[in-house]
Parts: C-alpha cells; structure tokens; sequence
C-alpha cells in the first residue's frame, strides 16, 4: 500500500535518533582462523583466507588443540562457519528509512512468520537492495538456532579459546558470507533507552496514525471502485439504449413491410387470374411478379391473340410483347413471352374497397 508505507518511511524518518543503532560486526577488517563445522560433530580448520588447509574433517577437540598449539601464547581468537543446512536463509522487504533497524525488525518478522523464538536464534542480514522504486529493501535474512552452535561455543570456552565471529557458507560453498551472527546478535539484544513505555506508546501512536490511513486508502480504493462501476453501468445503459432504437427501428421496418404485403393483392391471386385468361391450348411456363408488373412466357395455339385477352380482363392493362413470337419446330404452338401491369385497383384493394 503507497500511502502506508510513505507513512511509514517519514514515520521512522522521525524516530530514527529514538531507535539503538544495529552495528553489523561482520564487517571486520580482521580476519582470524576459522573452523568449518561438519557433520556428527566434526570440523575443518581453515585459514585466515577461508580456505581449507587440506586435512580431513576431525573431531572438534582435536582441532581445538591444535589450533591452541599453533597460537601458542598470542591472542587466541578463532571464528566458526555453520553447514549451509544449519543456517536459515529467507528474504525480506522492509522500509528502506529503517535501514538502521533491520536487525531488531527482522527478529520481531520471524517471530511472526515463524514458529522461531528471538531467544532461540543467531540472526544476521544482508541488504541485496538498498531501496526500490518503491522505498522498500530487499534484505536476505541469516537465522541459525543456538542449540545448534552453543555446544559448540561451549567447547572453544572451556579451552579458553576466544569465538569471535560466526558466519556461514555463501551459495556455491566456496567462501564465507560477509556476516558475523555474534555481533548482530549483540546488537539487536540491546535494550532501548526510552524503556518499554516508551516503546508501547511510539507503537500505539504509529497503529493508530496507520490504521487512519488504511481506513482513508479503503475508503479510496471504495470510491474508486464505485466510479468504475458507474462509467460500467453507463457503458451498460448506453448498449441497451441503442439496442432498444434498434428494435424500434426493426418493428418500424416490419410495420412497412406488412403494410406493403396488405396493399397488394397476393401473387397467388395474380397467378390464379393469369391461368384463368390463358386458354387451353397454352402452357404456362414462367411466371414473375415485379410490384405491378406482371412477366409471363410459355408456348401458345395462335399467342397473338393473347393480347386481346389480357387487355379485357378488369386486372390487367398495357400488354405488350417483349420479345417476338417464334414457332416451335415440329409443332404448332409459338413460343411468346408477354408483359402487362396490374390496375390500380387491383394493386391496392384496400384503396378499391374503401
């Protein structure tokens, strides 16, 4: 949420003189020998550099001694790297403005994400990503159990040997990640110097002004949703308004056409009277009605004479000939082809019957 985390990133803006500073101690110029833990117990001493000095894994004691015998009386400190499977890896995004606070943020996150206890775990972070477009961090959060080293922190006290870093394995196991969980954990254990009360109130000031803020961004979110809903709903009205002109427009057309059919007699009718004036020496071959004009072809006895039968009949006037006559070969019929119009009052009845 943008507005939430402006909010946030002014907020911690402000209380960033308030927060205790976390001071990652794994960013040491001191290198020290180091002690890879293995599996059942074992180990391998590396050198400053990191690298394997070419023995077997051994047993811790025997490392131990070893390591005392080649400090001799000089500072006797050493730093131990966890297996890739004892160490926790898992990313965060957190505000960018509390950059100085990662440390205790990220224990308070996997309390809360996790069924891990902040007493029961070593933490440490790296940031991949100082500050998105969003203001927010990217930070890759390191978390081993400490039942799993402090046996092993018991062993180099006990041989009055200084642990001084802890660390673990990079991806490809080939060098140490740039962490120091003893430092970190120092760090974010210590206590703040406004108390517990303090911190209680700077939180319930901080819910409170966020919770206002969620409110006003549903409330947004909601007006914004409804006004996507209204141009939604008036796309919607305006569909269904030219759907409606277009029946309308539709029923007018049929309307027309059903006042067309009942202003004309009907073809039925029309060819009815045209066989009846036809005499029985005709065959009627092709029938075709335009509006008023009626087309008809066929063979006939003496077709000349059909013109004369069309031009008295009460339906029909101005019969012609479209093309001439021409008689059948082997027969004594001629073929014609003849056009003539219906009269008005036969072509509007209901105007003929008024």
């Amino acid at each position: 949420m943008s507005t939430v985390a402006s909010f946030f990133e002014w907020w911690t803006s402000e209380l960033r003189g308030m927060l205790p500073a976390a001071r990652n101690g794994a960013r040491a110029t001191v290198r020290y020998p180091t002690i890879a833990l293995e599996a059942n117990g074992l180990g391998r001493l590396l050198d400053p550099m990191g690298r394997a000095v070419g023995q077997p894994a051994r047993p811790m004691a025997e490392l131990i001694e070893e390591f005392r015998r080649g400090a001799g009386r000089g500072q006797q400190a050493i730093g131990i790297r966890v297996r890739p499977s004892d160490c926790l890896v898992r990313m965060v995004e957190l505000p960018a403005a509390a950059s100085r606070n990662f440390a205790q943020m990220l224990l308070l996150d996997l309390e809360r994400s996790t069924p891990l206890k902040a007493r029961d775990v070593l933490s440490a972070h790296i940031v991949d990503d100082a500050r998105t477009e969003s203001g927010m961090a990217r930070v890759r959060h390191l978390v081993v159990k400490t039942r799993t080293i402090e046996p092993v922190l018991a062993q180099f006290r006990a041989a009055g040997v200084d642990v001084v870093s802890v660390d673990c394995w990079n991806g490809d196991g080939t060098a140490g990640l740039p962490v120091n969980f003893l430092a970190e954990g120092k760090s974010a254990g210590g206590t703040s110097r406004f108390g517990f009360a303090g911190w209680a109130a700077a939180l319930a000031v901080t819910l409170g002004i966020t919770a206002t803020l969620i409110h006003w961004d549903r409330q947004h979110k909601a007006l914004a949703a409804l006004t996507t809903e209204t141009s939604r709903l008036t796309e919607s009205a305006r569909d269904t308004r030219q759907l409606i002109e277009g029946a309308r427009a539709t029923g007018a057309g049929l309307e027309h056409l059903r006042r067309m059919k009942a202003d004309r007699q009907p073809a039925t009718m029309i060819l009815e009277e045209v066989t009846r004036l036809l005499p029985d020496t005709a065959w009627l071959q092709e029938f075709r009605l335009d509006n008023d004009v009626v087309e008809i072809g066929g063979l006939a006895v003496g077709a000349s004479s059909l013109l004369t039968v069309f031009e008295r009949s009460a339906v029909f006037h101005e019969t012609s000939f479209t093309a001439p006559l021409r008689l059948e070969t082997g027969e004594d019929r001629e073929r014609f082809r003849l056009r003539t119009r219906l009269e008005p009052a036969v072509a509007k009845p209901t105007e003929a019957g008024q």
